[in-house]
């Protein structure tokens, strides 16, 4: 296999608890499954939940990078939602430099929607890594209206009207 017949890989990353999103998350998901790509999620609730099932109803592949060991899932701690394909446990702990290092790392590019303004742990980590490795970035207007506002690097990142062209503009950043 040659590294261009990789199926691309999509993250999705948000909200913890998917709330007013929870709609669009789904749809997203399920747009990647649509397109044939696969959606790396954080593997727990909320807007990771909802991609999943969206992409889970339409025959899509769901890779979820989990923050405890398989260890600690074992014991009931850490579980993926019943939505994810293939469990990755990488016992790093949440946060920048846990399992959202390795999340952003695993996409070719990525969708935020609404989550926390945390700088090490939240949403805003996965858009910050994303702006580091130079990752294809397309986010909900939500980012726009942020305290303090992320740093735009056109073209790295984009915002989008819809969940369908939020996809399709992930799709056609990666190169």
């Amino acid at each position: 296999m040659k590294g261009s017949d990789l199926p691309l890989r999509i993250a999705v990353v948000g909200s913890g608890s998917a709330g007013p999103f929870e709609e669009v998350a789904e749809e997203v998901g399920a747009e990647i499954a649509r397109r044939g790509a696969w959606l790396v999620c954080g593997g727990l609730g909320g807007v990771m939940e909802a991609a999943s099932r969206g992409a889970h109803r339409h025959g899509g592949v769901t890779v979820g990078i989990l923050p405890d060991s398989i260890a600690m899932a074992r014991k009931g701690k850490g579980l993926p939602n019943k939505f994810i394909s293939l469990p990755i446990f990488t016992g790093r702990g949440s946060g920048r430099t846990g399992r959202n290092e390795v999340l952003i790392n695993t996409a070719d590019a990525v969708i935020a929607l609404p989550g926390s303004n945390t700088k090490q742990s939240g949403t805003r980590s996965e858009i910050e890594l994303a702006i580091e490795r130079s990752t294809p970035l397309v986010v909900h207007p939500f980012w726009k209206g942020v305290p303090e506002p992320i740093l735009e690097v056109p073209p790295l990142i984009q915002y989008f009207e819809s969940p369908a062209d939020a996809v399709a503009k992930a799709c056609g950043e990666i190169h």
